[in-house]
């Protein structure tokens, strides 16, 4: 199978510093890449993927702008769930762990789309909030990943079933504590308490 070399490139994850990785035969490195719209950085924080799905989307902004004269609120709505809150969700189990300044991002956003629906005065909840469909989606594919079939099956920790909670491993880094398995696996411990 021969590689086509101008659309590969290889990157190096890791948290330390100053590490200059082997070179691979005229293979350029890079410090982020984007693999299936997702962008993933050497670091593996999620604001470069978050900006530029904002990006995506506020030019989205203007279809609702335009077609705000001649629709009514439940079609802006619609269109809205089409156009770009799909942008937004795109990957959402996997960005489940996000800081809270790149969630505040995207909140902004869907409030400037709701502006632009409703108006600036409106306080009904006319859109559904982002951060509980984001959890919504990482339950539904945390269920299917407990499947032993399923890929993600291996990375997931162990299920008690008696308590119908996953037993957390203690994670050093904050950043293994906001990746998929672990975040994940809070959300649903934190619902079956309740």
């Amino acid at each position: 199978l021969p590689i086509n070399l101008s659309k590969c490139s290889t990157i190096l994850f890791t948290s330390r510093q100053n590490i200059v990785p082997t070179p691979i035969d005229n293979i350029p490195y890079n410090s982020e890449i984007n693999y299936l719209g997702v962008i993933l950085n050497q670091s593996l924080k999620w604001g470069d993927h978050v900006n530029n799905q904002i990006k995506k989307a506020n030019k989205t902004l203007y279809i609702l702008r335009i077609l705000k004269r001649i629709c009514n609120k439940k079609d802006l709505i619609k269109i809205f769930n089409a156009t770009t809150r799909s942008i937004l969700e795109y990957c959402n189990p996997l960005i489940v762990g996000i800081q809270q300044n790149d969630k505040n991002k995207l909140i902004k956003l869907q409030k400037r789309a709701h502006g632009i629906i409703c108006s600036f005065d409106c306080h009904l909840n006319c859109l559904e909030d982002l951060d509980d469909r984001r959890k919504k989606h990482t339950l539904k594919l945390l269920l299917k990943s407990r499947h032993p079939n399923h890929i993600l099956f291996p990375i997931l920790p162990h299920y008690n079933s008696n308590r119908n909670r996953y037993i957390i491993p203690y994670s050093r880094t904050s950043q293994r504590q906001r990746c998929f398995s672990i975040s994940a696996c809070l959300i649903h411990n934190n619902i079956s308490t309740d």
